[in-house]
């Protein structure tokens, strides 16, 4: 398509439901794995998050998209009330003031592309390592948009034991206690 269409064209391919992809590790990856396969196709990242766009080879990405940017999606009623505050429909605030927001925001991430993984990423690969002579290994859950940390390790050959550390946020906190990790073998 690219050949019949020529270098300046609008193609590109997309690369989709990257946001429903757990974190930034796993977005990077199948960004990498499309750019070796088509390394000279220019991309379209589909849902692709803030966060993920700070961490990702944006070399061959000409376009990216997401449907959080208007705080819509789940009806938010903190959207409604800025938007009355403002004197204006939820419509015009979203396009006026929270699309020019996510605007900067994305230019502010793609300026930062591909520098070192985000804070999360370094929290956790620390946290693993902290873990793995212990036996254990770093699970990263989600519930309701928000991500959890928890210590797991095969207790049987069915069973996997689990004990929850910290809001993913709160990793932070679990380094700097790092001596109080082996407490959980109790």
């Amino acid at each position: 398509m690219q050949a019949y269409y020529g270098d300046h064209s609008p193609f590109r391919v997309g690369v989709g439901t990257l946001c429903k992809r757990a974190d930034s590790t796993t977005i990077r990856a199948v960004v990498q794995a499309v750019q070796e396969v088509l390394p000279a196709v220019p991309l379209h990242l589909w849902g692709v998050k803030l966060a993920s766009l700070k961490s990702i080879d944006l070399t061959h990405v000409v376009s990216s998209d997401s449907a959080t940017w208007h705080d819509k999606l789940y009806n938010n009623r903190q959207l409604k009330e800025a938007a009355v505050q403002a004197g204006m429909s939820v419509r015009e605030y979203s396009i006026k003031v929270k699309l020019p927001a996510y605007i900067a925001k994305v230019q502010q991430a793609v300026a930062r592309a591909g520098a070192l993984p985000n804070q999360y990423e370094a929290n956790a690969l620390a946290v693993r390592n902290i873990l793995q002579p212990l036996g254990w290994t770093l699970h990263i859950r989600t519930r309701r948009a928000r991500k959890f940390a928890y210590a797991a390790r095969r207790s049987s050959r069915e069973t996997v034991e689990e004990r929850y550390l910290a809001p993913l946020d709160d990793l932070r906190t679990i380094l700097d206690r790092a001596a109080a990790l082996p407490t959980i073998q109790s």
